[in-house]
């Protein structure tokens, strides 16, 4: 394996550890948590974050998603990788990454397909009350 290879694969998991440590955002691990995490915050605003470990923009973003997870503690952020639930990405249309997707009240409200931290935080902000 090259140092590149090694690079790439364990950075994610160390990033992982990292950041389950210090934010709120919850992994998900499943389809069927994907969809009773998003049942029961269907009274308020959730974040979902469509991410993967290869994609550098989703590596830049990911400490700025966390830090929004504790500065909105009334928001549900979380995870998922699409290349470990293909199909819950596929099923919310994700074509690129990084991909948010809002839901409010149960319904998608709005999404943002790329990396972009001002935009990130202005929809957090604009559909959390």
């Amino acid at each position: 394996m090259s140092f590149l290879s090694r690079t790439l694969t364990s950075t994610p998991k160390l990033f992982r550890s990292f950041a389950s440590a210090t934010s709120r955002v919850r992994m998900v691990k499943s389809a069927d948590e994907y969809r009773q995490t998003l049942d029961a915050a269907k009274d308020k605003l959730a974040v979902v974050y469509f991410t993967a470990s290869w994609c550098p923009p989703c590596r830049q973003i990911s400490p700025i998603y966390d830090n929004l997870s504790q500065e909105n503690p009334s928001v549900e952020f979380l995870k998922v990788d699409v290349d470990e639930l293909d199909d819950v990405a596929q099923s919310a249309g994700v074509q690129a990454m990084p991909t948010f997707v809002f839901k409010n009240k149960g319904d998608t409200v709005d999404k943002i397909v790329g990396a972009d931290p001002k935009k990130l935080k202005q929809l957090v902000d604009q559909y959390k009350s």
